[in-house]
């Protein structure tokens, strides 16, 4: 058992210290993580139309700023304020839909309360959440996800719910293994009764569990993307950039003005993303789309120690950028073996695979290691959407592991929470989810995405896989978004024919 100190400020300089016992969980890489019973505790008692603070169990006011933050006692509006979490429309939304009338425009949002009277729903809303937090490869990936999906889920909730209604997550670890997705879906679905799946962890086992999901057409709000299933599945609704969409912004975030920029892939024998990402950058071409071609490849082990061999021959030929698939601690050992024969290339990966404490590798430095992210990167506040993140991790659970997966799980739950909130006082189905995530156009969940459009299809009838992405790089021992968090749009045709849609 761990103690969880947080202060807060309040009254007149005066400082209340809270201490919350936290349990970690037994996985590799878990570090710090808030006690999910602890939390689920505490937010259950707002379900009696009392809203609590989740780790002291007190009665909290809902639309009172966030203490302890700069800015935070300021009016709302006021810059660099992250104060109470405005319940209006997020930017480029649709109008919701009206009660009972999914797909039909509504009259108020509904989210954090809406305006009195409109929209005032019933029940709880119960979501599903599979990952494998708990997979000795690829568990520390996911062990921050789970954190911020838990602090969305006592935000939401601590604002009044979605249009009225409380939200439960159901959390659950397939530690990797396809019987226990396939096991743990079934058992959300047929005796959880969950509307859909938020937030999914779909790198070693989407198709477990994926086939089981359009039989029931059971939709799944945000998740890993990694892989072109969420590109391609009638239920999937990704929050940010496509698989193909995010590897391309890798490559081309790592270029530099006179380099060589040929680049060699290392990616994992054990995942089947990563077997997609070389087929994706190989067969399907996005290497040299990139203006990266690729002159080396190497299919290797995420528990593999040593890397000497391979840095050496992706040396010898001319590459000078290494996309690595693989986990966290894969990709520092990638670059620490390469360092250790004296070789120094420029780095990237998909943004799951990072976390706050890699800034602190020295072979990471200068820009050397450079990430395109499907979701405005952890570090930005450079939006409204990003600081309510900054907002509420801060306010419920300040020594969250910061990563680009705990980013991706909470813009989940925002998407989750526009998605539901488009369907206003009825009722909340499996099918109402569906038809609303559909009907959405535009949708940047206040800038923490470039725009989401969805059809008939999801992402796969609609506008395909988001093209945009933006850039977080590590200087001086600190992981920091490029540009302020700059939102970076390719035009042109599709880079894949699974992430093409129907345009």
């Amino acid at each position: 058992m761990l103690a969880l100190r947080k202060s807060v400020s309040v009254g007149r300089g005066r400082r209340l210290v809270i201490l919350a016992s936290v349990t970690c969980l037994a996985m590799t890489g878990c570090g710090m993580r808030i006690s999910h019973d602890r939390v689920v505790a505490a937010s259950g008692a707002g379900q009696s139309g009392t809203v609590v603070d989740p780790l002291t169990g007190a009665p909290v006011d809902p639309g009172a700023p966030v203490s302890g933050l700069p800015g935070a006692s300021g009016p709302t509006g006021t810059t660099g304020n992250v104060g109470p979490l405005s319940p209006g429309p997020t930017s480029g939304s649709v109008a919701p839909v009206g009660p009972g009338t999914p797909g039909k425009p509504g009259t108020s949002r509904g989210s954090g309360g809406g305006a009195a009277g409109v929209c005032k729903g019933t029940g709880t809303i119960l979501l599903g959440n599979v990952a494998p937090y708990g997979a000795s490869a690829v568990g520390q990936n996911f062990a921050p996800g789970r954190d911020a999906l838990k602090i969305w889920e006592t935000d939401v909730n601590n604002r009044g719910g979605i249009c009225g209604r409380k939200v439960k997550v159901f959390a659950v670890d397939d530690g990797g293994n396809a019987s226990r997705t396939s096991a743990a879906m079934r058992d959300l679905v047929e005796n959880k009764h969950v509307v859909a799946i938020v937030a999914w962890g779909t790198a070693l086992t989407m198709q477990a569990g994926l086939g089981y999901l359009e039989q029931k057409q059971i939709p799944v709000l945000g998740g890993d993307l990694l892989g072109m299933g969420w590109s391609s599945s009638p239920i999937m609704f990704p929050e940010g950039a496509g698989f193909d969409e995010a590897i391309y912004g890798a490559l081309t975030s790592s270029k530099r003005p006179g380099a060589a920029n040929k680049m060699a892939l290392f990616y994992c024998a054990e995942a089947q993303s990563c077997a997609d990402a070389n087929d994706l950058v190989t067969r399907q071409g996005i290497g040299k789309a990139a203006g990266t071609p690729v002159v080396y490849t190497a299919k290797v082990s995420l528990t593999a120690v040593s890397f000497a061999s391979e840095c050496q021959q992706a040396k010898q030929a001319g590459a000078d950028i290494v996309l690595m698939g693989g986990d966290a601690s894969f990709v520092e050992r990638i670059a620490n073996s390469c360092a250790q024969q004296g070789i120094q290339f420029r780095y990237t990966t998909v943004s799951l695979a990072v976390q706050d404490g890699q800034s602190q590798n020295p072979n990471f430095q200068n820009g050397n290691f450079a990430v395109a992210t499907p979701v405005i990167p952890w570090p930005s506040t450079a939006t409204p959407g990003a600081k309510e993140y900054s907002a509420a991790y801060h306010r419920y659970y300040p020594d969250l592991v910061n990563s680009g997966t705990a980013m991706s799980w909470w813009a989940s739950g925002k998407l989750a929470e526009a998605v539901i909130s488009r369907i206003g006082s009825g009722a909340v189905t499996p099918a109402s989810i569906l038809a609303a995530a559909r009907g959405l156009r535009n949708e940047t969940l206040n800038g923490l995405t470039g725009p989401l459009s969805f059809g008939s299809g999801g992402a796969a009838r609609g506008q395909g896989s988001p093209r945009c992405y933006y850039t977080v790089e590590v200087r001086n021992n600190k992981w920091v978004a490029r540009d302020n968090g700059k939102l970076h749009c390719r035009s042109g045709p599709p880079l894949t024919k699974e992430g093409g849609g129907t345009r």
